[in-house]
């Protein structure tokens, strides 16, 4: 049953997948996220984007970069392995 709570998880795709994936999966709006992003960096220092982007910059940064190590620390601090 633990095996199952702790379960690996490695896909082995390259860094930027989430971005290319972003295109498929958030179509309609996806060109209007575009169009928007330049608007939201120009007014980065409003309270409004800082939280937007406070919000959005770390996320995907974890999705992009630490998905599969996140998933490899939980599973060995679960069945107390030690991992180098």
């Amino acid at each position: 049953m633990l095996s199952k709570i702790a379960a690996q998880e490695s896909h082995g795709a390259p860094p930027g997948t989430y971005l290319m994936l972003f295109w498929v999966t958030f179509w309609p709006a996806a060109p209007l996220a575009a169009l928007a992003a330049p608007a939201v960096w120009r007014a980065r220092r409003e309270p409004g984007a800082q939280y937007l982007l406070a919000w959005l910059m770390p996320s995907w940064i974890m999705f992009t970069t630490g998905a599969d190590q996140a998933a490899a620390l939980r599973a060995a601090a679960v069945s107390g392995e030690s991992r180098s």
